[in-house]
């Protein structure tokens, strides 16, 4: 089976953080599947965070930033191409385009959410992702689900701990009671589970004391590129 394992294009760097958790959690998967010391064929194109955030609303530049990074994978051989990022499928469009096949998170997300039968999910993700409308419109569209996002009030303390703390690969107890209230409060108002779409939100498994079952976006995206690589 290995012989025929397709080799994973990346784009990473949204953020590093973010991107090692990918980096594990696919090796911990082939490694689960195939057995003994099998690991991923995969190659990472990690970008610089700090120049996107300041673009982020130019959607034409990045969506080239991103054209050409998947154009550099393509060139390494990749055969699949992902983006460790839910912000970063704002711009997606042109990898959906390429001639090397697209896995796309939102697709793996709603699916999944979809077939957990959720009726009202609660979804986290950067203040990017919740105002785009397109990209919302989609998870919801796919999950067949009705999302309930954050208070607009509590968007940029999102992006406050995504940015300056997960991102760094931290996360203070003060943070952690906020996001604890957070989805307290979201249950009060009808979750059944919640969504952690930005990737980066990964280490909240381990860090919430959760009544309601917990989506982990990164870990379902990573599920769904072994299933591509192994298929």
């Amino acid at each position: 089976m290995t012989s025929t394992m397709k080799r994973i294009g990346l784009i990473g760097g949204i953020s590093w953080a973010a991107t090692a958790d990918y980096y594990r959690y696919i090796n911990l998967e082939v490694r689960r599947r195939l057995g003994g010391h099998h690991s991923a064929h995969m190659i990472i194109r990690s970008l610089d965070l700090e120049p996107l955030l300041k673009q982020a609303d130019d959607v034409p530049t990045l969506e080239r930033v991103m054209f050409h990074a998947g154009e550099d994978l393509r060139a390494a051989n990749a055969d699949l191409l992902a983006i460790a990022s839910f912000t970063g499928h704002r711009y997606a469009r042109p990898l959906h385009q390429s001639s090397v096949p697209f896995v796309d998170l939102t697709q793996a997300i709603g699916a999944a959410v979809r077939s957990a039968r959720y009726e009202r999910i609660a979804v986290w993700a950067t203040s990017y992702a919740l105002q785009d409308t397109a990209l919302m419109s989609q998870l919801g569209t796919l999950s067949r689900a009705q999302l309930m996002p954050p208070p607009r009030d509590m968007h940029a303390a999102l992006d406050r701990i995504v940015f300056s703390e997960l991102a760094a690969g931290a996360l203070t107890e003060r943070s952690t009671q906020t996001l604890q209230q957070l989805l307290l409060q979201q249950v009060h108002e009808g979750a059944q589970a919640l969504l952690l779409a930005t990737t980066d939100f990964s280490p909240l498994l381990s860090a919430l004391d959760a009544p309601v079952p917990l989506l982990d976006g990164a870990r379902i995206h990573c599920h769904c590129l072994v299933d591509a690589a192994l298929a």
